[in-house]
């Protein structure tokens, strides 16, 4: 799924150390988090931080995070229904936002 542009690894590192990251799926302008991994404490937190800036800056449209908790309703995080999550949805596969 990577090769063919759906799947991502959004990493952190520091220095040549591998902090942490976060493993989604992207279609459209919509960025579906799968996993979130660190090897240096808090490098997942960073990842995330540093992932919804990435996000910003390409114009995406849905960042689908599966959960919320206070860390990231910092960054604008909110539950929403399912019904506005359909709709999220068909604004974001009408977008052509690129990951990389």
């Amino acid at each position: 799924m990577h090769q063919a542009g759906w799947a991502h690894s959004f990493e952190v590192w520091q220095g040549d150390e591998l902090a942490g990251g976060i493993l989604g799926i992207v279609i459209g302008g919509a960025f579906i988090g799968e996993s979130m991994f660190y090897r240096i404490p808090d490098g997942s937190k960073v990842a995330m931080v540093k992932l919804v800036e990435w996000l910003r800056a390409r114009q995406f449209i849905l960042f689908d995070a599966q959960m919320t908790n206070p860390h990231l309703e910092r960054f604008g995080a909110f539950i929403v229904s399912q019904r506005d999550y359909q709709r999220l949805l068909r604004q974001a596969l009408q977008c052509n936002c690129s990951f990389l």
